[in-house]
C-alpha cells in the first residue's frame, strides 16, 4: 500500500482555506480502514508539506488550520496511542509555529480520554490554539 492509496480513504485531506486564508487540513477518523500506521503518519507529513507550499507568505499566511470531525469515531477505528503521539510530535516538533487553530468536533469520551493523556506533551502555544467541542459553521 502507498501513501496515495492511504489518501483515497478520505480520512485526511487538504481542502480550501478559512476566512483568514489559512489552508485547512481535514481529518475524519471514522474512515480509518487500515493498519498501515507508518503510511498514515507519512500521509499526514505529506499533507503538512502541501499545506506549507499552499501558504501565501506575501499575504502573511504562514499557518494552517486542523479540523478533526470525530463523528462516528470509536475504539474500532482509533489508532494506537503510539501513532497519535507520532502525529502530535510531527505537528509540534517539525511544524511548531504552523498551527493556527485546531478544531475538534463531535469528540466522544474515548477521544477526550486520549486528549487528556496527550495534553502534557502539547506545548502551551498549541493548547491555546485548540478548540474542543461543538462548532457552528456559518
Amino acid at each position: 500500500m502507498s501513501v496515495i492509496e492511504e489518501a483515497r480513504s478520505g480520512k485526511n485531506y487538504l481542502h480550501g482555506s478559512d476566512k483568514h486564508g489559512r489552508p485547512v487540513i481535514y481529518q475524519r477518523p471514522r474512515r480509518q480502514n487500515t493498519k498501515t500506521y507508518d503510511l498514515q503518519v507519512k500521509q499526514m507529513a505529506y499533507l503538512l508539506e502541501r499545506s506549507v507550499t499552499s501558504m501565501d507568505s506575501s499575504k502573511g499566511i504562514e499557518q494552517h488550520v486542523l479540523f478533526i470531525d470525530f463523528k462516528g469515531y470509536s475504539i474500532f477505528n482509533a489508532p494506537p496511542m503510539s501513532v497519535s503521539k507520532q502525529v502530535l510530535s510531527l505537528l509540534m516538533d517539525r511544524y511548531p509555529e504552523r498551527l493556527g487553530a485546531a478544531f475538534m468536533v463531535d469528540a466522544p469520551m474515548l477521544f477526550t480520554t486520549t486528549y487528556t493523556i496527550l495534553k502534557p506533551f502539547i506545548p502551551a502555544v498549541g493548547l491555546s490554539r485548540t478548540f474542543l467541542g461543538p462548532i457552528v459553521l456559518s
